[in-house]
């Protein structure tokens, strides 16, 4: 996209599509549990879609995961399967987010990429400017420098950019940021990716106790 920007410049008008409402969503996940032939509950059917928060590309990663033993009717089985299409390089999530990764990398100057990505992780609920970051994490490098570094990660889609040029914030995302921290986070600091397995127990968990409050339970 970039690319054609710079060659065909003021020729391309956007139209973003959202992720979809949860009743799309849910009908969604019934639609490829009928064409793959894949199991799943009532239950599993609110919690996939939650936890994909409507994004199909999510939603038919889990479905037709390659995982081997996929079960995807109980708690366990989806932790099971989320942990393997995002910590393990056989996952499609974890691949295809990889190739963002890679290719915004690549094009950064992957110095001081790595703890930005992963500060911004820790302030989810806010955006941070660019003064913020550079004193929170004490980097050494100009705010031209770092305004730069960050537009690229933000043009790869590893960030996203605040309410003003100045201002950034993690994606909002329940996935990517497990995808990047079972990559990066124990290169960075000290990690045990086991730890987003048990992430993904109390998210379900949390889900189940609103999907039981909506049957009325």
């Amino acid at each position: 996209m970039n690319l054609l920007i710079m060659m065909l410049p003021a020729r391309f008008q956007y139209f973003s599509l959202g992720n979809m409402p949860q009743d799309e969503a849910i009908e969604m996940v019934y639609k490829y549990s009928r064409f793959f032939n894949i199991p799943v509950t009532e239950e599993a059917a609110y919690l996939i879609a939650q936890m994909a928060e409507g994004s199909p590309f999510y939603t038919s990663s889990i479905l037709r995961s390659r995982y081997q033993n996929k079960d995807l009717t109980t708690v366990k089985g989806l932790t099971e399967t989320l942990e393997f299409e995002t910590l393990d390089n056989r996952g499609n999530i974890k691949a295809t987010w990889m190739e963002y990764v890679s290719a915004a990398f690549s094009n950064v100057n992957d110095r001081n990429a790595k703890r930005i990505v992963l500060h911004l992780f820790k302030y989810k609920d806010r955006e941070l400017t660019r003064l913020e970051i550079l004193n929170q994490l004490s980097l050494d490098m100009t705010d031209e420098t770092m305004e730069k570094k960050l537009e690229a990660l933000v043009k790869g889609d590893i960030i996203e950019q605040g309410q003003s040029n100045f201002r950034y914030r993690a994606v909002r995302d329940n996935i990517f940021d497990k995808v990047f921290r079972g990559v990066y986070q124990d290169e960075i600091e000290h990690f045990d990716v086991k730890e987003i397995g048990k992430e993904y127990e109390k998210s379900f968990e949390k889900l189940k106790r609103q999907y039981r409050r909506l049957q009325g339970n």
